[in-house]
């Protein structure tokens, strides 16, 4: 077992197959970069492209953190140099190789900033559209550079068909066939070279045009002669301005395409790396790169994922796949000559064209279509921008693209529910009669659930959803923000907005102290300009002030006649003599606001009837738990009514909200009513009993409520 926890072998032969492959790839982009120089820029690019591969991917293999990530040339950066050394003109061999050498090594050094810097944290954030849109990319800007080489022709030529060789799409065909349907246990990359460069050549010895071999042996002396002129040469006279800008360039293409790289690979396997420590690592092989011939490198996630494929886990197939560009250069420059260029092209488009993703572009009809059709819609964004202005800008293009899909998605939301009528969700508990009302009156009432985020994508749908309900009849609104988890300018502007439309009738909770809503709203600044009528610690304190408002505008409309005793007695559905019968036995009773009325534990001796004011059902607190409020009683409700049932002691706290009187029946009265006037019991009994059942649907239509 390797010490990633894969086979040895396994790793072995997955580097092997990708470090033919990259081996191959890693020539065309020595030819590329190089090719300004001349003929000898060409022998002497592919000898340094070898090396910086084989550089690199030991860099990468030792100091990076994503399995199995390939650090090699690529044809972004092999393009800067070749563009930095056109401009130039024309200079000697040396001093060319000279001016590449320093282009990468200040490219190395920007990118080993930028991976100590933490830049390389926001490839994280990269949404999987954005990848796998890049992904794709690659492979279409493979297959686009690689079909001139397809067609016979050479590097550097364009693509014209008039110069096209019809039998290179044989030995290339041939090529693609052996990556896509491997033979067993045979390294698929050296099988399709040898198959492919064997028909190369009988087509040749037939007399058919099959374009060109490579025909350069790159070797270590080639490589050395090299560096050894660049060295006595030096430097040319060139704009720095230029070169630093080019090194600017190769620095951020590399670094994209170790980003994309790794998050490929993170993609593919599902295991998690350090971007950082990839991007500082491809620093350190761009510089190696530099060092030994100037041939930029950074990482391929095409070779990569193709590694991956292959079965490669651990650091084995990196370094195997290193040791193979190595052993290339060492050792086969002569059958590298001898390679036609068909053959290596077809070799490197069998292996990425397994590499597409074409199932996330049709996202077919089922559950979340609209957004797996958004995520295809990023997806075709980022590989046409690709095409048409390069990697830079799709990563742009894709990045943008899906935080405005996040916006209106959010912005669709950010309200999780609208109830119209919401009355019992105040825990005041009042008389039949008082309840029956607001149940009439409860539609001008609405309650509005905000949940997640409310930013300036989401906070305009809420003030359209309040400005409906309003035409819609709903004089109050109650905004729950319980479960609001951020809030943006924009967002705590828009609430301010709802509140001063409808002052005093646009109400916001929970606003307690250490709330998060609370808090974004004071981080924003905005707390102390919110209406104090509009302000309320938690939601029943919220909904008890709309059920207040609906019956103040009742009591302005028509003003309840005042009520004695006996008529609050006949109001709990007593018949005709039994209000009089009970009232002679019942005490009546006054508390001033705050005052304790019961208390949990004492002696259940009594119950007693609400006749004016409120009071409040409570848990007393305990060290370290507040005291926890049950429910508020307004007039007209029967409390303390446990004692009649059978209860020996008190299980809550009762208190005076506000000035209270009230009717007492003592247990020992209820008793003797009982021997005298069974009837009359019995008729209290089931008030008692329709008040608890009232209670009770009303606790469940609540939990109802919640539970939808």
């Amino acid at each position: 077992m390797s010490a990633d926890g894969g086979s040895l072998g396994r790793d072995l032969r997955a580097g092997g197959n990708a470090g033919i492959l990259a081996a191959a790839q890693t020539l065309t982009h020595g030819m590329i970069a190089f090719a300004p120089l001349g003929p000898q820029g060409v022998a002497f690019g592919m000898a340094a492209a070898l090396a910086a591969s084989a550089a690199a991917g030991l860099a990468v293999a030792l100091l990076g953190s994503s399995r199995p990530l390939v650090g090699t040339t690529t044809a972004a950066t092999a393009l800067v140099t070749a563009g930095c050394l056109t401009a130039i003109g024309s200079v000697p061999l040396g001093q060319g190789i000279m001016l590449a050498m320093l282009l990468a090594l200040l490219a190395g050094g920007l990118m080993l900033a930028l991976g100590l810097s933490g830049f390389a944290g926001l490839a994280a954030l990269t949404p999987s559209p954005v990848t796998l849109g890049i992904g794709n990319a690659i492979v279409l800007l493979i297959l686009l550079g690689q079909a001139p080489l397809l067609l016979g022709m050479a590097p550097g030529q364009g693509l014209a068909l008039e110069g096209a060789a019809p039998a290179a799409l044989l030995v290339a065909g041939v090529a693609v066939l052996l990556m896509l349907k491997p033979l067993p246990l045979l390294p698929p990359p050296l099988v399709a070279l040898a198959v492919a460069g064997l028909l190369h050549h009988a087509l040749a010895a037939a007399a058919l045009p099959v374009g060109p071999l490579v025909g350069v042996a790159p070797s270590m002396p080639e490589l050395a002669d090299g560096l050894r002129q660049a060295w006595r040469e030096g430097l040319p006279a060139a704009p720095w301005m230029l070169v630093v800008t080019a090194a600017l360039s190769m620095a951020v293409l590399g670094a994209l395409e170790v980003l994309v790289a790794g998050s490929a690979l993170r993609e593919a396997s599902g295991r998690r790396a350090n971007p950082g420590q990839d991007l500082a690592a491809s620093g350190f092989g761009m510089l190696a790169g530099g060092a030994s011939g100037g041939a930029p490198a950074a990482a391929l996630g095409s070779i990569s994922l193709a590694c991956w494929r292959w079965g490669g886990r651990g650091r084995a197939a990196m370094l195997a796949r290193a040791g193979v560009t190595l052993l290339a250069l060492l050792l086969a420059g002569q059958a590298i000559a001898l390679l036609p260029y068909a053959a290596l092209s077809g070799a490197l488009v069998g292996a990425v064209l397994r590499l597409f993703q074409a199932r996330p572009l049709w996202p077919f009809a089922g559950v979340g279509w609209a957004r797996r059709a958004a995520d295809a819609g990023v997806i075709l964004v980022v590989m046409g921008t690709a095409l048409v202005f390069g990697l830079v800008a799709a990563v742009g293009a894709g990045v943008l693209l899906s935080v405005l899909l996040f916006t209106v998605s959010m912005s669709r939301s950010a309200i999780r529910r609208c109830t119209r009528n919401p009355v019992g969700r105040s825990r005041v508990r009042r008389a039949p009669e008082v309840q029956r009302r607001l149940r009439e009156l409860g539609a001008s009432v609405a309650l509005v659930e905000l949940e997640g985020a409310i930013f300036f994508g989401s906070a305009e749908n809420i003030i359209a959803t309040t400005e409906a309900l309003r035409r819609d009849g709903a004089a109050i609104l109650v905004l729950d923000l319980s479960r609001v988890t951020r809030m943006d300018f924009s967002g705590g502007r828009r609430l301010l907005e709802a509140c001063r439309a409808a002052p005093g009738q646009t109400l916001l909770a929970p606003l307690h102290a250490g709330g998060r809503a609370r808090e974004e709203l004071a981080a924003l600044g905005l707390l102390e300009a919110l209406p104090p009528a509009s302000i309320f610690p938690d939601l029943a304190s919220a909904m008890e002030a709309a059920e207040e408002m609906l019956l103040a505008a009742q009591r302005e409309a028509a003003p309840p006649a005042p009520q004695g005793a006996l008529e609050a007695l006949a109001a709990l559905g007593l018949p005709g003599p039994v209000p009089a019968l009970l009232l002679p036995r019942m005490e009546e009773c006054h508390f001033p606001a705050g005052a304790p009325i019961l208390r949990q534990g004492e002696p259940a001796d009594a119950a007693f009837l609400l006749r004016e004011g409120e009071v409040i059902i409570s848990l007393p607190g305990t060290e370290g738990r507040p005291a926890t409020r049950l429910a508020v009683l307004s007039a007209g409700v029967i409390f303390g009514e446990s004692a009649l049932l059978g209860a020996r002691l008190r299980s809550a706290d009762v208190m005076a909200r506000t000035e209270v009187r009230c009717l007492r029946l003592g247990v020992a009265q209820a008793e003797a009513l009982r021997i005298a006037a069974p009837e009359a019991a019995w008729a209290l009994m089931a008030a008692v009993a329709r008040q608890l059942s009232a209670h009770v649907a009303a606790a469940n239509g609540i939990i109802d409520q919640l539970e939808s």
